[in-house]
């Protein structure tokens, strides 16, 4: 989670200069009960409401110490946008109506990494079951790609800038292929580590027909190793 919330900002740093950061807290009223889908209608109804004055956004969940869930979002939005005017205070808008919301300005997205060091943290099976526990969007078609880029393992970011994103697609299918094939044992999940494995245990796998333009990257790999 640090990882991927770092490279959102470092690639939002790189991409927009006139830029304000606003982050919204989420928490619940006594009455209240935490459930998976309170969440993403929020989240559906500040994109509804700002529209592409929403540049981006990362939220975490925070479980605090008697175990309540809250919610941190922080929001990119342009640096003319007020809060109160152009942006509201969720509660009072009627768009999160289970608790109460604070909306500050914040002066480093990095605040948001914060939350995921605290200690309550880090024991997910505390969690509720079924959460998801942070996620990060930007509206910016070259940046999201370049935020997909650097959630990839360095062989897959090899394999990227050689054949192009479409050859990774083709990988990833290629390895839930087989593992959907019956009475096979290939060791597949070699992929999810790094490339030398992946051509150790990619013996075979043209025998059964299963073929894709990225091979070349692992023969030249392969070629280098004998």
């Amino acid at each position: 989670m640090r990882k991927r919330i770092a490279d959102w900002v470092n690639i939002l740093n790189g991409v927009y200069s006139d830029k304000k950061f606003i982050m919204v807290t989420l928490t619940y009223a006594p009455e209240y009960k935490w459930e998976p889908n309170h969440i993403r209608a929020f989240m559906l109804s500040m994109r509804k409401l700002l529209g592409n004055s929403i540049l981006a956004y990362a939220w975490v969940a925070e479980l605090q110490k008697r175990l309540a869930i809250h919610y941190h979002i922080m929001f990119l939005v342009p640096i003319e946008l007020e809060i109160g005017e152009d942006f509201p205070y969720p509660d009072q808008a009627g768009i999160w109506t289970y608790g109460f919301t604070r909306v500050e300005i914040a002066r480093s997205p990095f605040y948001l990494v914060t939350y995921l060091g605290k200690e309550y943290q880090k024991d997910f099976s505390k969690f509720p079951k079924g959460i998801r526990v942070f996620a990060v969007y930007i509206h910016n078609s070259d940046a999201k790609i370049g935020l997909r880029f650097q959630s990839l393992r360095p062989y897959q970011q090899e394999l990227v800038n050689e054949f192009g994103w479409s050859e990774l697609s083709s990988l990833i299918k290629l390895r839930k292929d087989i593992l959907n094939e019956e009475n096979l044992s290939w060791r597949v999940w070699s992929f999810e580590k790094d490339k030398k494995s992946a051509i150790e245990q990619a013996e075979g796998w043209e025998n059964l027909e299963f073929s894709w333009k990225g091979r070349p990257l692992f023969a030249e790999e392969e070629r280098k190793t004998l």
